[in-house]
C-alpha cells in the first residue's frame, strides 16, 4: 500500500498541477488571487497552534494544498503573455496589419522557401503611428534570400505585415501543432515577403546561448563535409547535435509513422553531456561491497 509520507513531494505537486490544469483550461483573471495565497500561508501558521486539539489536525494539510492550487493557477495565468496589458496585440491591430521590432529568440530555421524566426517583440504600432514598448513572441517566415538567411540569434529586425492568430488543424485528430505552440507562448505568425522587413542590428553581446548555436553551426557544417547525401547529412546532425531544421519533410513523416521520432527528438550529444554529468557525480560516491 502506498505511504503517501514517502513521496512528500508527489502530495505537494498534485494540486500545484491541479491548479496549472485549470488556468490553462479556464485563464479567467481572479481578483485578489495573492491576497488569498498570503492569506492562506497566515492561517497555516496559525492553525499550526490547534495541533493539540487531534480532530483539527488536518486543516494546516488543507490549508497549504489550497494555497498551493492557487500557486499553480496565478502563476500559469501570468506566464501566459496574452493576459499582460503590455502584449503587442493589446496596442495594435495585428490582424489588418502591423509594425513589429523584435529580436531573434531562437536560431533562425532554413526551410525550402522560408526562414523562420521566434521573434521576441520588442515594440510595436499600427502603420504611420509610433512605435509602443511592447512583449510577446511572433512565429516569422521570411521569405528566403541571402539577406534573410543571414539573420542570427539576437539580431534586431522590424517588419511590417500581417500577425495572423494560430488556427487549429483541419482534421480534428491531427496534431494541434498550434496548441503545442501556445503553451510556448507564441500565439502569432506572420509571413513576410523581401522588402518588407530591414536589419537594425547585429548582436555584438556576448551571449552564452548565442555561442551555443554558434558552436552547433560549425560542427554541423564540419559533418557536412563528411556525410555524401542531404538526407543523410540532415539525419547525422538531427541524431548527434539535435540539429533538425534541415530534415526534409518526408524523413520527418517517415520518422512519425512509424513511432520513432523520439530519436530525432534527443540527440546523442544531449545523452553525451547527461552520462558526462552524472558519472562526474556517482564517481564520488562511495560504495561498500
Amino acid at each position: 500500500m502506498l505511504n503517501w509520507r514517502e513521496v512528500p513531494f508527489v502530495r505537494l505537486l498534485l494540486p500545484f498541477a491541479v491548479g496549472i490544469f485549470l488556468s490553462i483550461h479556464f485563464n479567467h483573471k481572479i481578483p485578489g488571487l495573492p491576497i488569498a495565497f498570503l492569506a492562506l500561508l497566515a492561517l497555516m501558521v496559525l492553525s499550526k497552534r490547534l495541533r493539540g486539539l487531534y480532530r483539527y489536525r488536518w486543516m494546516p494539510g488543507l490549508l497549504f494544498n489550497m494555497a498551493l492550487l492557487i500557486l499553480g493557477y496565478g502563476l500559469t495565468w501570468q506566464h501566459n503573455e496574452l493576459n499582460h496589458g503590455s502584449h503587442f496585440s493589446k496596442n495594435s491591430q495585428p490582424e489588418k496589419g502591423v509594425l513589429l521590432l523584435g529580436e531573434v529568440a531562437e536560431a533562425p530555421i532554413r526551410k525550402e522557401k522560408w526562414v523562420k524566426i521566434e521573434m521576441d517583440v520588442l515594440a510595436a504600432s499600427n502603420p504611420s503611428e509610433q512605435f509602443q514598448p511592447s512583449s510577446g513572441k511572433v512565429l516569422v517566415y521570411l521569405s528566403r534570400d541571402s539577406a534573410a538567411e543571414a539573420l542570427a540569434y539576437g539580431d534586431q529586425f522590424v517588419l511590417q505585415g500581417k500577425a495572423t492568430p494560430l488556427e487549429p488543424p483541419a482534421n480534428p485528430h491531427a496534431f494541434d501543432y498550434g496548441r503545442y505552440l501556445h503553451l510556448q507562448n507564441i500565439h502569432y505568425q506572420s509571413f513576410v515577403k523581401n522588402g518588407s522587413w530591414s536589419l537594425v542590428k547585429k548582436n555584438d553581446r556576448f551571449l552564452p546561448y548565442g555561442k551555443a548555436i554558434e558552436w552547433q553551426n560549425r560542427f554541423t557544417e564540419t559533418l557536412r563535409k563528411h556525410l555524401s547525401t542531404e538526407n543523410e547529412f540532415a539525419v547525422g546532425a538531427a541524431l548527434i547535435f539535435g540539429y533538425r531544421s534541415e530534415v526534409p519533410e518526408e524523413v520527418l513523416t517517415a520518422y512519425s509513422q512509424t513511432g520513432a521520432m523520439h530519436i530525432l527528438a534527443v540527440s546523442g550529444m544531449h545523452v553525451g553531456i547527461l552520462f558526462v554529468i552524472l558519472n562526474f557525480f556517482l564517481k564520488r560516491v562511495k560504495t561498500h561491497w
